[in-house]
């Protein structure tokens, strides 16, 4: 069987079983007389081999050249999504703020746990160290006493200041495991009705500590997870929080 391409006034065909291309001239008088038109009449085998290898070729640069745009893309890609980018940052996270109430009353209720935020902002001078600042609200906490035989409530509302050291350890591209040790300077606010010995207002540094989970979605957000202990907020009252957030690197 052949295939028979025109081409202007010559037709190419090609032998399956031969692998012989030939090239014969239009009905005319070279074709009755091939000896008299020199070149018209010429057979030239064609290697198989050679017609693989240039496909091969062709077909290995074109895969060769799509791996490489594959490669840089990809690069491209976790270099945006790195979590230990240099520079500044700022974020917030809500909160389950939970109270350490110490008291030397009988009581009868405590409320140790409400929900907070905490508003915070750092610099990275290098991938794995820094410094950050904050302020957390950790919410409300009450306390029933019995004072002279009688129950006594007290309400308050506690937060904190705070300044610590960051240090980060990358688990992946996208993925970092985040500590934190510094100051707490925390407050508890409200109207006493205890005894002074008793109250759970006032104010006290302390040291905290923490960590987080960062898991960054593109180069300028990183979602957050974090448990913060903010020690002593007052004389009676330590604090500690759990919360989810985002933050934002410029």
């Amino acid at each position: 069987m052949a295939i028979i391409l025109a081409l202007r006034t010559k037709d190419w065909y090609f032998n399956r079983d031969l692998l012989t291309l030939r090239s014969v001239a239009w009905p005319s008088a070279c074709s009755r007389h091939r000896s008299g038109c020199p070149g018209l009449a010429t057979d030239r085998k064609i290697n198989p081999k050679e017609t693989t290898m240039t496909s091969t070729s062709r077909t290995t640069r074109l895969l060769t050249a799509m791996i490489a745009t594959l490669g840089l893309a990809s690069a491209a890609q976790a270099k945006d999504n790195t979590v230990s980018d240099i520079g500044p940052y700022a974020g917030i996270e809500l909160s389950r703020a939970h109270f350490g109430i110490s008291s030397a009353l009988p009581t009868s209720r405590q409320d140790r746990n409400d929900t907070g935020a905490t508003l915070y902002g750092g610099y990275r001078f290098t991938p794995n160290f820094g410094l950050e600042g904050g302020y957390a609200n950790f919410g409300s906490l009450s306390e029933t006493a019995t004072v002279a035989g009688s129950p006594v409530q007290q309400d308050a509302k506690a937060r904190s200041l705070y300044g610590a050291a960051t240090g980060m350890l990358p688990l992946s591209d996208a993925l970092a495991l985040r500590g934190k040790l510094g100051v707490s300077w925390g407050k508890v606010t409200g109207t006493n009705h205890l005894p002074v010995a008793d109250s759970l207002i006032g104010s006290k540094t302390s040291l905290m500590g923490g960590v987080d989970i960062d898991y960054r979605l593109n180069r300028d957000v990183t979602l957050t997870a974090d448990y913060s202990h903010y020690g002593k907020v007052s004389d009676k009252v330590r604090a500690s929080a759990v919360g989810v957030g985002a933050k934002i690197t410029f």
